[in-house]
């Protein structure tokens, strides 16, 4: 091969894609497909065609497979990864019988089962809370509701271990895969079989774990007809995008913390091991290398409510969409000064986590409180959109803060990736809000992460560890300013008092 590169695919909510990565981590080329779900029950239930996504996958590739040099020839192996909670179902012949995205909730009226037949203690063995959105409910789902399609489900993946087995004809899932589908004992690091024996299910649904960048196995001749990928490429066991983005940014170190700026805001600290929360407010999770533990928070749908915010205030009166709204929105919202003239926003999607409560009402509205135009005749559109932006980096404080209490010990170095990490004045408000040295990273940091479970199983590296210190992307580093810093102490102060008053309605 005259380079070696690993070709990442990337199952995301709304597209599909494919991203070469070489050596040093470095994107050298993507390529997106998008992928509309199918509401197929009303309001709740959301699933893929999956010969639409399969058909997406071929297309992203070939589209992508030109910027190599030397094509497929150049790829020396696959790493396939996606949305976390998104899982798919298989039958004896490992053909799909149904693939859906983690907002598909179908479940909702039997995560009381799948609570029960944990012993009321599921928190307490997956470190994960409140089931519906995950696979045992879904699964559920299909037996009440589609009884001869549930008799036929042979076999449950995740959403990127479907790619993975699409491409290979293998079925095996990394740790940290098997933790989102609820299959795995997070404390005691085995499969919790007596819990889908207790749902009725056979435990053998659930495929073999095999650690992060070992080789799932090789494309077959179908799907590198389909593709245009070489037969014979290795295929790597990877971890989900969250965690592949742990990877990729940097903040895999024990003592890190990734706070994970997309459509949603998960905040990632890595641990020594995976730790309870005595609170029960955040997750805990496997870390993609072994023995390593995550303490997870998330700050809600922050990603979606910025992107409503500047396509429906800004994009549609200012006749602007794509980059041209979002730098609009931006310049608009530097011109108020830090704390927004006294506006408070929850217009962003901004939450504070509690793993086993449902959320109030207020993740899923918009409310925005400024002072009277008699006192604060100032206040106006660069406000409003100021204050959305403080509201988001209000709330990856008090999630980063929960998480890092959560794993104990001092609070350690913060990296910042994401959609969000490439707005300029949103991550200079974050570094003033955290009153912390940032280390931001813009690159695609889930890309690379992926791409270093397929370096190990091309046997460019010898352990995942070695690939993620010799790959991880390189960062900005800000510092916040002292003045600003001050007087958004005292924001958040405000911002954290009115969203408890919110919260409790």
């Amino acid at each position: 091969m005259s380079d070696s590169l690993v070709l990442v695919l990337d199952a995301g909510g709304s597209s599909l894609r494919a991203t070469l990565v070489d050596r040093q981590g470095l994107c050298v080329a993507r390529a997106a497909v998008a992928t509309p779900h199918i509401e197929d029950v009303p309001l709740i239930g959301r699933r893929w065609d999956p010969a639409v996504l399969w058909d997406a996958a071929c297309r992203a590739v070939r589209e992508v497979l030109p910027a190599a040099a030397g094509g497929a020839e150049d790829v020396s192996a696959v790493a396939t990864t996606g949305q976390r909670l998104a899982c798919a179902f298989l039958d004896a012949a490992g053909e799909t019988l149904y693939v859906g995205p983690n907002v598909d909730a179908r479940g909702v009226m039997n995560a009381w089962v799948v609570d029960e037949a944990a012993g009321a203690a599921l928190y307490d063995r997956t470190g994960r809370g409140l089931a519906l959105l995950f696979a045992p409910a879904r699964l559920l789902w299909f037996r009440d509701e589609q009884p001869e399609l549930f008799a036929r489900v042979k076999a449950i993946v995740g959403l990127g271990d479907w790619l993975g087995q699409r491409l290979s004809g293998e079925a095996a899932v990394a740790v940290t895969s098997a933790v989102e589908l609820l299959a795995h004992d997070v404390y005691q690091d085995r499969p919790l079989d007596e819990m889908w024996q207790r749902l009725g299910a056979d435990p053998r649904l659930l495929p073999p774990v095999r650690p992060a960048g070992s080789v799932l196995g090789t494309v077959h001749v179908a799907a590198a007809a389909s593709t245009g990928l070489r037969p014979g490429t290795p295929v790597a066991v990877t971890v989900p995008d969250s965690m592949a983005a742990l990877l990729g940014s940097g903040a895999w170190r024990v003592g890190s913390t990734l706070i994970l700026a997309g459509s949603t805001m998960p905040v990632l600290a890595s641990a020594d091991r995976p730790r309870a929360d005595p609170t029960r407010r955040t997750w805990t999770g496997r870390h993609p290398i072994a023995g390593l533990g995550v303490n997870e928070s998330n700050a809600g749908t922050t990603g979606f409510g910025w992107a409503w915010t500047v396509e429906r205030l800004v994009g549609d009166a200012a006749g602007l969409c794509g980059d041209a709204a979002y730098a609009r929105a931006e310049e608009l919202a530097g011109r108020a000064p830090p704390g927004s003239r006294g506006v408070v926003s929850f217009a962003g999607g901004a939450s504070v986590m509690h793993a086993t409560q449902p959320s109030s009402f207020l993740p899923r509205v918009h409310a925005i409180l400024w002072p009277s135009p008699v006192i604060s005749s100032e206040v106006g559109a660069a406000e409003v959109l100021r204050s959305t932006l403080e509201a988001i980096a209000y709330s990856a404080r008090v999630n980063l803060e929960q998480a890092e209490a959560a794993r104990g010990g001092e609070p350690g170095p913060v990296v910042l990736t994401g959609g969000m990490a490439r707005g300029a004045l949103f991550r200079r408000i974050l570094a003033d809000v955290l009153g912390r040295e940032l280390t931001v990273v813009t690159s695609d940091a889930t890309a690379v992460g992926a791409a270093m479970c397929g370096a190990v199983a091309a046997g460019d590296h010898g352990s995942l560890e070695a690939a993620a210190g010799a790959m991880e992307a390189a960062g900005e580093t800000l510092r916040p300013d002292a003045t600003d810093a001050a007087a958004y102490a005292a924001g958040y102060h405000d911002w954290r008092m009115h969203y408890d008053k919110l919260h409790s309605l």
